[in-house]
């Protein structure tokens, strides 16, 4: 028998009883008032009798009906209103209808709250616009409202798109508390509710076998799975240092709100991919835009290092070029590594994990460089990282060299793609770069001797007189001039007097401070500009190259010069005809030739040997100088007094005393 018949029998049942007094207290008062008629007193009662049952039977149908309605209200999720409770219910013992109410009210209420919950929770994270934040409100209402003693959130790496859901956002708790940061799809009840897409209720943790502790003390726990876009993204974990602490219902109003977590964490992460994308195709033409304004082959790399460096979040970034003399990679720029390293890695082609990348020309990832075995490891470098990502600067000519992204992670799929276009870019800007500084240095290199030419030491010796003069610094001049050298060309041929110039020239560079400049001024004549050098200075200095000059023999290789077949005894005249000494103004030419400059012209078998001499000219900056080609015809004026006062000497100018 159902609850409403048994209602309605007890309501019929209870006013029958009703009924049966009333008819009896009827009968007593009104029988001895109307002793004379019989009839009359029946007809009375019978009418009073229907007056009594009718109104009541009303009565009995109305509170069946509404016992009916309110059961049925009770069943539904209805919003909350206020029902009044009645005297008469509670009068006339209608207990069962007075508790329905209660059961109601409550039930509503309950509603009432979590419809609440449930809005300010979805109001609170859809207006939020990290991932973070979200989670980190959602972990803590849900941890209050269910009243768990801690909460955690783990996810997925949606930039990995991997199985392993690691910790983003907790409650009540610090990271040292959580033991496990980090499950497995199908690993613990974590794992599981993730691989099932299923949440769990565990009211005593001990007794279910898939649990693997994560927070110590805990004894309760439920598992919810945030789901969004078909595809599991995170496991809602809330968890009680008490067993049997939540209730069925808890776990139900959870699951609802992590639908509404779910869709509004996967909108926050396509906003999130989307800002993303804007922010790569903003980084890529600034990137191209700075490579576009820059020239030199160090401003590109430093550009290039710098942006791949920051994108990554990487722990070291470096740019190796293949050395054509050395025959080996070498870093030019680098990023997060010290000196030492930057002058300690070199590799061979096909030679580590650089080497492999520009012998094969394809990009390579690393995710754990101690699992790779022709990974080679430099003992003395200090710095660590986990994973390497190496990628090959393509030219039309091939590859010329990598770029290498340390991390202490792999890079995702999407990182990797970023740095390949801006790699891209990079390797057409450092291909201009070269052929930039091959260029200049063409347009300020000496052909003959590699030293600078007479068009860059213009523009130097400009240069340093203005800073001299501003800083009052002191700056000194010299040009120095082999002596003889137009006999020796003669006697040895003009091989011969360009490889002599170009020995000089590398032995006075080899004594060169770095601040120091020299040039090929003009035929055999080499300017010395020398910055910070005052006049005691710069005659120390010029004192001990002409006597390294003067005592040094040089020995030329048999290849590198154009021996005359002619006795070195003859010289040619104007016509072209041989001229051979006799007699005494024979002997004195003779003479000249070898005591004047170059001495002695011997030959070690077909190859000259001898020594040479310089004369020197010098200028030190002074107030009487007027500008920078005063400075250099006073250091020419004082050569030519050096070269006919006998040569192998350095003169010097000196102001005019005043009179």
């Amino acid at each position: 028998m159902t609850s409403e018949k048994k209602f309605g029998i007890r309501l019929y049942f209870i006013f029958a009883i009703f009924i049966v007094i009333a008819l009896f207290f009827l009968q007593g008062a009104v029988l001895p008032a109307y002793v004379k008629s019989f009839y009359k007193s029946s007809l009375m009662s019978i009418l009073g009798l229907a007056f009594l049952v009718v109104p009541i039977i009303i009565l009995v149908r109305a509170f069946a009906s509404t016992y009916n309605i309110l059961l049925q209200m009770s069943r539904l999720d209805l919003i909350n209103y206020e029902i009044p409770y009645s005297f008469s219910l509670r009068f006339f013992g209608l207990l069962p209808v007075y508790e329905l109410l209660e059961k109601l009210s409550q039930r509503m209420k309950m509603i009432n709250l979590e419809n609440q919950l449930l809005c300010d929770t979805s109001l609170a994270i859809y207006n939020l616009s990290s991932l973070q934040q979200l989670f980190d409100t959602a972990i803590a209402r849900l941890s209050t409202h269910s009243g768990a003693d801690f909460g955690i959130v783990f996810l997925r790496d949606q930039e990995y798109d991997n199985d392993m859901f690691e910790m983003a956002a907790y409650f009540n708790l610090t990271a040292d508390d959580v033991i496990k940061k980090s499950f497995k799809t199908g690993e613990g009840i974590v794992g599981w509710a993730a691989q099932e897409v299923e949440a769990v209720l565990s009211q005593d943790v001990e007794k279910d076998r898939r649990y693997i502790i994560c927070v110590p003390g805990t004894k309760a726990q439920m598992t919810i799975p945030v789901k969004a876009a078909d595809q599991v993204m995170g496991v809602i974990l809330l968890g009680s240092y008490k067993s049997y602490s939540f209730r069925a219902k808890d776990l139900a109003l959870l699951k609802s709100i992590a639908g509404e977590i779910g869709l509004a964490g996967h909108n926050t992460w396509l906003t999130r991919s989307i800002k993303q994308e804007k922010e790569r195709v903003s980084l890529l033409y600034q990137t191209a835009e700075q490579l576009a304004a820059s020239v030199g082959l160090n401003e590109v790399t430093k550009i290039g290092v710098e942006t791949i460096f920051e994108m990554a979040a990487a722990t070291s970034c470096s740019l190796m070029l293949f050395d054509e003399e050395e025959k080996m990679l070498k870093i030019i720029k680098s990023k997060g590594l010290a000196p030492e390293t930057e002058n300690l890695v070199k590799l061979e082609i096909g030679e580590g994990i650089a080497g492999r990348v520009v012998q094969e020309g394809y990009s390579l990832l690393v995710n754990n460089v101690t699992d790779e075995p022709q990974f080679k490891v430099f003992p003395k470098q200090k710095e660590k990282f986990k994973a390497l990502y190496t990628v090959p600067l393509r030219t039309e000519n091939g590859c010329i060299g990598v770029i290498n992204t340390a991390t202490d992670k792999p890079l995702s799929e999407d990182k990797c793609k970023m740095v390949e276009a801006i790699v891209s870019q990079l390797s057409v800007a450092v291909q201009n770069a070269l052929l930039y500084e091959a260029v200049e240095q063409l347009a300020m290199e000496d052909g003959l001797t590699g030293l600078f030419n007479y068009r860059y030491f213009q523009q130097a010796i400009t240069k340093e007189v203005e800073r001299a003069r501003r800083y009052r610094r002191d700056l000194s001049l010299a040009i120095l001039d082999v002596d003889d050298f137009k006999q020796y060309n003669d006697n040895y041929g003009h091989v011969a007097g360009d490889y002599l110039l170009k020995e000089i020239g590398n032995m006075i560079k080899d004594n060169l401070r770095k601040s120091d400049i020299l040039a090929r001024y003009g035929g055999d004549e080499l300017a010395i500009i020398l910055p910070e050098t005052d006049s005691e200075s710069a005659l120390l200095f010029l004192e001990r190259i002409k006597d390294t000059i003067s005592t040094y023999m040089f020995k030329f290789p048999e290849s590198e010069l154009e021996i005359r077949k002619e006795d070195t005894s003859a010289s040619k005249g104007e016509n072209g005809l041989k001229i051979k000494y006799h007699g005494l103004k024979s002997r004195f030419f003779q003479w000249f030739d070898h005591n004047k400059g170059i001495i002695p012209g011997q030959m070690d078998g077909r190859c000259p040997v001898g020594r040479v001499s310089i004369s020197v000219g010098v200028c030190t900056l002074s107030d009487s100088i007027i500008d920078k080609d005063d400075l250099i015809k006073k250091a020419d004026q004082v050569l030519i007094q050096a070269k006919k006062a006998g040569k192998n000497q350095i003169r010097f100018w000196q102001d005019p005393v005043p009179r």
